[in-house]
């Protein structure tokens, strides 16, 4: 009997980038590491249904098919996988990739607090939507007053998990259009979380040389 067929989707990775298979092999490792720490947590609580998508995460990928030079596999598409984060994440930008690249000097930009544990999580995350929510619409009441700039961009929240330290840490990434709007946009977000809930080197802003690739 002749092998099973095997179906693939997508557009695959490119076998002779290395860089790209660098990241993918970097963000393996990240989520399996990741996953068994929740894993523990999520068996000290009884929750099985989270055991088993954290199972689902830890073996996104184990099995790949090469095609054409090309890397195919299946994916878990759970929000805490670092690898369907980061194509979920490439198909948001692939998205506004149109607007963006109109945009003379556009900045990458990160806006986060200081860690919290799992019990704090849920309101750590609504006070980052909401303090976000605040600068956005001062700065649009200005902006219709005459006083100020429109703020102009894309955002996603993220969350990252410290297997160590047990400890969650929500943020949020951001493209806005050029510096002086990320400029403003920390020196808000400071002003507002203070320096006990957030440090100024913890937020990060960089200028995008490439719109598609970053």
């Amino acid at each position: 009997m002749g092998q099973k067929p095997v179906f693939i989707s997508g557009n695959g990775s490119d076998l002779s980038n290395d860089e790209v298979l660098k990241g993918r092999a970097k963000r393996k490792f990240i989520t399996q590491n990741m996953m068994l720490s929740l894993m523990d947590v999520a068996k000290e609580k009884g929750d099985n249904e989270k055991q088993k998508s954290y199972w689902n995460s830890y073996y996104c990928q184990n099995r790949v098919t090469s095609v054409d030079g090309r890397l195919y596999g299946n994916y878990c598409k759970n929000r805490f996988c670092t690898l369907c984060c980061s194509i979920r994440k490439a198909e948001i930008i692939n998205k506004y990739y149109p607007v963006i690249e109109q945009w003379e000097q556009p900045y990458f930009v990160t806006l986060t607090v200081k860690a919290c544990s799992a019990t704090r999580l849920r309101v750590m995350v609504k006070k980052v939507m909401q303090g976000f929510q605040r600068i956005k619409d001062r700065h649009k009441k200005n902006y219709l007053r005459g006083k100020g700039i429109k703020l102009i961009g894309v955002k996603s929240l993220e969350c990252n998990f410290n297997p160590t330290k047990k400890t969650y840490n929500p943020h949020l990434h951001l493209i806005v259009a050029n510096k002086k709007m990320a400029e403003i946009l920390i020196q808000d977000w400071l002003k507002l979380w203070t320096p006990k809930f957030a440090q100024r080197q913890a937020q990060d802003m960089r200028e995008i040389f490439n719109a598609e690739t970053g």
